[in-house]
């Protein structure tokens, strides 16, 4: 093999080597999952995006400041860069685990959003009486949101006319 040509397999050989090394760096410092930053492995860019949990919110009575029954209205929403599976509402704010029983399945989708009926809970004693509720969304990977709240104070009145 002649040396001009032998110096022309290795220039290929170190154009290439050069390429494949620039585009492995270009294209793992493009990925922009945060998940990926903070060091977690996928083995695809589905997995990947799933690492992350969803994100939510919820409104009672469309953002009213008060009411006067214990059945309110609850418009939820949630994003996920995989697919949101399931919500759960309460009262109480303690982060419930993924496989807890009060889940509500939902129809797995990227960008969820819907109005539920809730109840709060309420002793009936005459005043107002400040409640939230939560809400968190869970993904298909099992991924649980942060806690999204929203506040409205219950208005217990005397409704009863007095008797003469």
């Amino acid at each position: 093999m002649s040396k001009v040509y032998k110096q022309l397999l290795q220039n290929i050989f170190f154009f290439f080597l050069v390429l494949f090394c620039s585009l492995t760096i270009i294209s793992c410092s493009s990925e922009d999952d945060a998940a990926l930053k903070d060091g977690k492995l996928a083995s695809d860019i589905s997995e990947a995006d799933q690492l992350e949990a969803p994100s939510g919110s919820v409104l009672i009575n469309n953002g009213d400041a008060s009411t006067s029954s214990n059945l309110v209205s609850l418009s939820l929403s949630a994003s996920d860069a995989g697919m949101v599976s399931d919500y759960y509402v309460s009262e109480t704010n303690s982060t419930p685990s993924s496989t807890d029983s009060e889940w509500v399945s939902i129809t797995n989708t990227q960008n969820y959003s819907a109005t539920v009926d809730f109840t709060i809970s309420s002793d009936w004693t005459l005043g107002e009486y400040p409640k939230t509720v939560y809400a968190w969304y869970k993904d298909t990977a099992e991924n649980v949101s942060s806690a999204s709240s929203d506040s409205i104070t219950l208005v217990v009145a005397d409704t009863v006319a007095p008797s003469s």
